[in-house]
């Protein structure tokens, strides 16, 4: 029996082999099919291997994505409640493993002193219930520390002692942080006579700035989940596997803008941190900036002077006006949200039956053709041919053809480029997420311009194909 099952495809046999030293460096068995004896019936060795294995690593790739063999193992491994999966390439996880989190070796070369390596080594050694074992030495290693949310009790004498270290004991197993870190930015409301637009201008600023150093969900994501099912913020969280909720307020006085961003822990329900800015109202871009660096302060992420310069790159106050100009080209608050799929209700009652019965998470081909739509929309965007974008929309409306207008006029030799796409397709909606970079020459003053937002495009299919429903959070 091995300690670990790895699940991989056949074209990833390279980069598996260095995770399998990895692991094995680390005192753990590591079962894969290179150590199949000769002679033996190939899937019956896997059948047995993966039956005993008391964790099961899987390798999300471009090509295991689409593997059957390797679907079929994450499957029985999710029934186990033994699974741990690893994305070593920038891929959509099929849909029915998404629950789970998934820890990042993108680009890794087999360097164990890695952050990235040593969460895969504490997650694996939680799961299993015990440290890996020091091949060296024969004893038992702790896996990378994580400072506790919980102060230990104070000592109590006899049984109110022994149950508050049970207590202790039992928080700090069952709400410690498990696997990678992901962020969902919800809903940043607004106190007082503050304009509409300041919301999901900030609320779609720190997406963007947080999606460059870990892993965020699209916003669109998380309102199309909660409109889908009627859910509240922490449900969404909770469904998504998002583990730190960032939800902020904007308020006005005396001429100033004051943003609050509190950053809760979805395990253990806690306030982690609150952070304040405050400056004018043409500084918004910079006091987003400040409120996303304090979030990953927060996540004990450090950034070195190269990280902050990329960090602040198409996102200054210098930028603002064009950015906001650009927001109001997505059309904020012309899309209405469809109707709620009902709750769930009785003591069986499934999530799972909420959603619609055809899922098309892992067509390949309605993937492509929503892809092909966003390439026609960027084609129609560069060329600033707003009768070919409204023919790519279900209905655009007027303020949305007004601010097209008014950023084509703004921006020549104008450059548009999408990149790390991330589509969700649900029945006959979908939620495209990908990252816009536009250059363009300021018309008036010369000024050399980048901009680059993280968004989401939710999609419509109808008999004629796929259109775009809307590129913002519905209202």
């Amino acid at each position: 029996m091995s300690d670990i099952f790895l699940s991989y495809a056949t074209e990833d046999r390279p980069r598996t082999r260095l995770l399998v030293e990895a692991l094995e460096s680390q005192g753990w068995s590591v079962w894969w099919d290179r150590t199949i004896a000769p002679g033996r019936t190939f899937d019956s060795v896997i059948e047995k291997s993966l039956a005993e294995a008391r964790c099961v690593v899987v390798l999300w790739s471009k090509a295991s994505v689409s593997s059957d063999w390797v679907k079929t193992e994450a499957a029985e491994a999710a029934r186990r409640r033994v699974l741990v999966p690893v994305l070593i390439d920038e891929v959509t996880v099929p849909l029915e493993f998404r629950r789970v989190q998934a820890a990042r070796l993108v680009g890794w070369t087999g360097d164990q002193t890695q952050e990235e390596f040593s969460e895969l080594v504490s997650a694996i050694a939680d799961l299993m219930g015990q440290p890996a074992k020091s091949r060296a030495t024969g004893t038992l290693s702790a896996p990378p520390s994580q400072t506790s949310r919980w102060k230990r009790p104070a000592l109590l004498g006899g049984a109110g002692a022994v149950m508050a270290a049970a207590l202790w004991v039992a928080l700090h197993v069952f709400l410690a942080p498990h696997g990678p870190v992901v962020i969902g930015v919800m809903d940043i409301r607004v106190r007082g006579k503050v304009p509409p637009w300041m919301s999901e201008f900030t609320r779609d600023g720190l997406t963007t700035v947080l999606s460059k150093y870990v892993r965020t969900y699209a916003t669109e994501k998380i309102d199309l989940l909660r409109e889908k099912r009627g859910l509240s913020d922490i449900e969404a969280a909770e469904q998504l596997g998002i583990t730190k909720m960032v939800l902020g307020t904007i308020s006005t006085a005396d001429q100033n803008v004051l943003l609050e961003v509190h950053v809760v822990d979805i395990m253990s329900g806690m306030l982690e941190a609150a952070e304040h800015m405050r400056g004018t109202e043409a500084q918004l871009v910079a006091m987003q900036n400040q409120a996303a660096i304090a979030v990953l302060k927060v996540l004990k992420i450090k950034l070195s002077e190269p990280e902050l310069n990329g960090l602040i790159k198409g996102r200054t106050n210098d930028d603002q006006e064009y950015l906001k100009l650009l927001t109001e080209t997505m059309g904020a608050g012309d899309v209405k949200p469809s109707a709620p799929a009902p709750k769930p209700v009785g003591p069986n009652a499934s999530w799972r039956l909420a959603w619609p019965a055809t899922a098309y998470a892992d067509d390949g081909g309605e993937q492509g053709a929503i892809q092909q739509l966003l390439e026609r929309y960027r084609s129609a965007l560069e060329s600033k041919n707003v009768d070919q974008i409204a023919a790519i929309y279900l209905e655009m409306s007027p303020s949305m053809r007004d601010a097209l207008t008014r950023y084509f006029a703004t921006a020549d030799e104008l450059k548009i480029r999408f990149s790390n796409y991330d589509i969700l397709v649900e029945g006959t909606e979908a939620v495209a997420t990908f990252t816009r970079n536009d250059e363009f020459k300021d018309a008036r003053s010369g000024r050399d311009v980048h901009l680059e937002v993280r968004m989401s495009s939710v999609v419509t299919k109808q008999t004629g194909g796929w259109k775009i429903r809307g590129l913002r959070k519905p209202s």
